[in-house]
C-alpha cells in the first residue's frame, strides 16, 4: 500500500522558515526542485527566443550602430542615454533577454526610451569607458575642409 503525503500551509511554512528563505524564495526553490525541463520544451524556447530577437534586431536596423556588425549572435539592444537599469525597474516584469524583446514587441517599438543595436564589444565599451573605441577613433579623424 502506498503511502501518500498531505502537505498542510503549516508543513510548507515550517520547511521555509528551517530553510532561513523567504516565502518567495523557498517557492522558487521547490519549484525548480519539482520543475524539469524537457529537451524538447529547450529546444521550443530557444528557438521562440531566437525568433523574438530577429525581429527586434530587424526592427532596429539589423547591424551595430557604432561598427556595422551584422551576426546576430553578437548584436544587443543598448539604452543610449546609459538609463536602462531604470528603465527596467520601471517595467519590472522584464529583466532583459526574450522577456525585453517581448516587451518591445508588445509595445510596438516605443520611441521612449532611446533604443540603439550594438555589438557585444560596443556596447560593453560604452558602459566601461563611457564610449566605444570605434566612436574615439570616428571623433579624432581630421575633417576635410
Amino acid at each position: 500500500m502506498m503511502s501518500t503525503k498531505i502537505i498542510t500551509v503549516s508543513s510548507i511554512t515550517r520547511e521555509y522558515k528551517q530553510k532561513g528563505l523567504s516565502p518567495s524564495e523557498f517557492l522558487r526553490y521547490r519549484y525548480k526542485k519539482v520543475y524539469v525541463a524537457t529537451p524538447k520544451m529547450k529546444d521550443y524556447k530557444k528557438r521562440y527566443s531566437r525568433v523574438l530577437k530577429t525581429k527586434v534586431i530587424s526592427h532596429y536596423g539589423g547591424k551595430c550602430a557604432c561598427c556595422g556588425e551584422g551576426r546576430i549572435q553578437f548584436l544587443t539592444i543598448d539604452h543610449v542615454n546609459n538609463d536602462g537599469a531604470e528603465h527596467r525597474k520601471q517595467i519590472s516584469s522584464c529583466k532583459g533577454g526574450s522577456r525585453f524583446y517581448q516587451w518591445l514587441i508588445k509595445n510596438n517599438f516605443p520611441e521612449e526610451p532611446k533604443l540603439q543595436l550594438l555589438c557585444w564589444n560596443c556596447n560593453l565599451a560604452k558602459k566601461i569607458y563611457g564610449i566605444c573605441p570605434h566612436q574615439e577613433v570616428a571623433n579624432a579623424l581630421p575633417t576635410a575642409a
